[in-house]
């Protein structure tokens, strides 16, 4: 063995973490053999060829997502192609430098916490006090190194940069990595999975609903936005390809006289599901294809008198390019997905939302405002808890996935009924999401949160 060789364990081993963080995309034969040939740098330089293993790589990683260039797919190839530079490039008594800066740099925006940040400065440290074979170099020497890889290190420096202006998708970068992102509970624009780490309950009334008979708490949804594009994990509204949606026929309708206590950016809060505004000192407009009714106005406090009809039933076709649109998905599905799904082998609407129920309750999913830092998809699934939208997501995107076009709507459940005044206090903490799903030529109202919480919809959000 040379005298290096103890050096090199050091240099090389930690290059086996990319590998790990690109088991989405890579089989597990394809890790472990760059694996050993990482170890064989030890003992023995490796013949140029070896290179060519990256168009492997790169095959393999297109196979999974397809001809897509987001950052999940191309900082993964990133990666293993340095990692083969090293393999291929290697000197006697001399470190590739450059190589590891630009690794370093990259997967700091895709891993930002402690460990990685812990992780990445030993790293840096080997490479410039281990330098030299025969130990560690003089203070000068390494002032002396980082002059010498100036430009290497501004390179890095940049690129790492721009990759996080450009591509901001993971939240609590390396100066904040350990704080927690508190949001309050109420009505939302979008459905933000990625930045709330938990939520603080507010007792303020949102509006007042005046009905002429009480309901049963499953019947309690006040609908407001509809969501209709999504990353897999968040979600938000996009304008709707234009659709007509056939008129009610009447049945079990009921007069509701809204007051909002709060403003609702220009969304009209109603009872589900809306069918026609009566009277409002609102200027309003009508979105048939989301069923949504919307105001050009903001204010804090104004009335609503509506009709809306409880179990519609309403049936009619949507087009292909409809469909398309509320089957959109991601083309990155993270492998904690995948697997979830494998759980699920229904084809109906029905027996999918069946399968999907007993696999979180099988799999122990609970409720909580207070889930911790959830910021991928991936975070939810390993850590099994969540708060509605959590639930609604996973539900909308297993149903996509599944070809059911559905949307997700945000709004309220619940609310405290008056008997002598005859009307709901609906506040702030009952703000919910649930999902909607189009099958028998009609669209369904389903909310994942009564599969694990049942209490959260019985006693509404106030109460819970």
């Amino acid at each position: 063995m040379k005298p290096e060789t103890k050096l090199n364990v050091l240099r090389y081993l930690p290059l086996l973490i990319p590998l790990y963080l690109s088991l989405d995309f890579i089989p597990i034969w394809y890790a472990i053999l760059y694996g050993i040939l990482i170890t064989l740098l030890v003992f023995i330089r490796l013949p140029k060829y070896f290179a060519y293993l990256n168009f492997i790589n790169i095959y393999l990683i297109f196979k999974s997502v397809g001809p897509t260039i987001i950052p999940e797919t191309m900082i993964p190839l990133l990666a293993v192609f340095l990692v083969s530079q090293i393999i291929t490039n290697r000197v006697e008594n001399k470190f590739e430098i450059y190589p590891l800066f630009l690794w370093i740099g990259v997967f700091a925006i895709f891993s930002a916490n402690l460990y990685y940040l812990s992780y990445a400065l030993l790293h840096i440290s080997i490479l410039f006090f281990f330098q030299e074979s025969s130990g560690p170099t003089s203070i000068k020497n390494i002032i002396k190194n980082i002059v010498f890889h100036r430009k290497q290190i501004l390179f890095i420096g940049l690129l790492t940069f721009f990759l996080f202006l450009f591509f901001p998708r993971f939240h609590n970068f390396l100066p904040t990595s350990n704080s927690k992102s508190i949001g309050k509970i109420g009505y939302s624009e979008q459905i933000n999975n990625s930045g709330i780490s938990e939520l603080a309950l507010s007792n303020k009334t949102a509006f007042f609903a005046e009905l002429k008979q009480k309901l049963p708490a499953k019947m309690l949804y006040w609908r407001g936005r509809v969501f209709t594009h999504t990353d897999g994990y968040n979600w938000k509204f996009v304008e709707p390809i234009p659709e007509i949606r056939p008129v009610s026929n009447g049945k079990n309708l009921i007069y509701q006289k809204l007051k909002y206590e709060q403003d609702f950016n220009g969304d009209i809060i109603l009872l589900n599901s809306p069918v026609s505004i009566i009277e409002t000192n609102l200027n309003y407009y009508h979105i048939p294809a989301t069923n949504e009714f919307k105001s050009y106005n903001k204010h804090k406090k104004t009335m609503v008198m509506a009709f809306s009809e409880l179990n519609p039933d309403i049936h009619y076709q949507l087009r292909p390019n409809v469909i398309a649109q509320y089957t959109q998905a991601p083309p990155f599905i993270p492998k904690q997905m995948k697997s979830f799904l494998k759980t699920i082998d229904a084809v109906n609407a029905s027996e999918i939302i069946l399968q999907f129920k007993q696999t979180i309750i099988k799999e122990k999913f609970t409720y909580t405002l207070t889930p911790g830092a959830l910021f991928t998809l991936a975070d939810f699934l390993k850590r099994k808890k969540g708060y509605c939208t959590h639930f609604a997501s996973l539900l909308g995107l297993t149903l996509r996935l599944k070809g059911i076009p559905t949307r997700l709507v945000s709004g309220f459940q619940g609310g405290e009924y008056n008997p002598i005044g005859k009307y709901y206090v609906i506040k702030t903490n009952d703000a919910h999401a649930w999902v909607e799903f189009y099958d028998n030529n009609r669209w369904n109202t389903i909310d994942p949160t009564s599969f694990i919480s049942p209490d959260r919809i019985q006693l509404g959000g106030t109460n819970y």
